[in-house]
């Protein structure tokens, strides 16, 4: 999904992604976050079943971290994940010089990630 086609905070966090319905908050929880060359992806497991969905932001730039470790034994939760607005010079910008959104991430914990991107890939893994 290329995040240029999606509103401004709209709710990504519980949302269709390629035809599938999911629910990040409530049915899954973030087992592990890596970045890899440009591609920054969570792993998240689902709660009822045995597998796993892959969010990966494509061309990704971590602009910001904030990553406390002291709650995070059984995975993380997502509390909201939205694209919203980049801030330059005191202007708001909806997207970056080289055309990426700012995607908010923020966990239930209180772990909070910015990262810019172009597109948002959901993939189905099993576990």
């Amino acid at each position: 999904m290329q995040l240029i086609d999606v509103k401004l905070f709209e709710d990504l966090n519980q949302r269709e992604f390629g035809k599938k319905y999911y629910d990040f908050h409530n049915d899954f929880v973030c087992s592990n976050i890596s970045l890899v060359d440009s591609c920054f992806i969570l792993l998240m497991k689902s709660i009822s079943a045995d597998f796993i969905v892959s969010i990966k932001f494509l061309n990704a730039e971590i602009q910001k971290m904030e990553f406390g470790l002291n709650s995070i034994n059984n995975g993380l939760t997502i509390d909201s994940l939205y694209r919203g607005r980049i801030e330059k010079n005191g202007e708001l910008l909806d997207l970056s010089i080289d055309g990426k959104s700012l995607c908010y991430l923020e966990f239930y914990e209180g772990q909070r990630i910015e990262i810019l991107c172009t597109d948002i890939l959901v993939d189905k893994e099993f576990e």
